[in-house]
């Protein structure tokens, strides 16, 4: 590997609450060089603003704008072709700061490497660069602490679905296991919650906005305005306690 004092940092900053960010990650931050974070033409970082406070003057703040908004369940090849230059040109960006023996945090919400753009950073340059992830806690476990619900009990499964897929297969995957946990909604959340209902899950459902972070809402899933849901927003589905009497216990 080469320029092996290089550091490049992937860190997870958590769901929301700054509090939530660990020890290690704190560190990382406070001695970075770079802080690089990803936005939109709309929308402010949430990952920096839940950082900001562990950012020193002396770090230079590196934004990364996205090019699109919108995420689709089938990609055209413009549209890959978009991302993939995205992709690589942030690469080309925070390599040159690498390159200058410069150290760089790459902020992440939630876990670096749970449906996070760091994967895509980390593939590019983890092979060439000494590259550290700090994990973070995903909105996901920020969630099931603020229902204060179990997710899975025992050999249960749980699965996580993107709000993303279209509704058949929503539905299809709600037939199949036990708990889950469905994440990117915005306006996904309309043939998500008609794919609940379809399953008869709808009185099991869990919908939280920007779990941890003090805009946090908890809502009636029946009851939100699809329109308005947030991209920070996701629905739980918590596996049954009754079904959990089903195991035998060995003694």
């Amino acid at each position: 590997m080469n320029n092996k004092m290089v550091q490049l940092y992937g860190v997870g900053v958590g769901p929301g609450d700054p509090d939530l960010i660990t020890v290690k990650g704190v560190k990382a931050i406070q001695s970075a060089d770079i802080i690089a974070y990803h936005e939109t033409k709309t929308q402010k970082s949430n990952a920096l603003n839940i950082a900001k406070s562990w950012i020193t003057d002396r770090a230079q703040l590196a934004p990364i704008r996205y090019p699109v908004t919108t995420e689709k369940s089938s990609y055209s090849n413009d549209y890959k072709e978009l991302l993939n230059q995205f992709y690589n040109n942030t690469s080309h960006y925070l390599e040159g700061f690498l390159k200058d023996n410069k150290t760089v945090v790459v902020l992440a919400e939630g876990d670096p490497l749970f449906y996070s753009s760091f994967m895509y950073i980390y593939d590019m340059l983890g092979t060439k660069y000494k590259t550290e992830i700090i994990p973070g806690i995903s909105s996901i476990f920020g969630a099931a602490s603020i229902f204060q619900t179990p997710l899975a009990y025992k050999n249960q499964s749980f699965t996580v679905l993107s709000g993303v897929l279209n509704q058949r297969e929503l539905s299809d995957r709600l037939n199949t296991t036990d708990a889950f946990a469905i994440i990117k909604l915005g306006r996904n959340l309309e043939k998500v919650r008609d794919a609940i209902k379809e399953c008869g899950l709808i009185d099991r459902a869990l919908y939280i906005e920007r779990a941890t972070m003090k805009e946090q809402k908890i809502m009636i899933l029946s009851e939100v305005d699809c329109s308005q849901s947030p991209y920070f927003s996701l629905i739980l589905i918590p596996g049954s306690a009754n079904r959990s009497q089903d195991y035998y216990i060995v003694e």
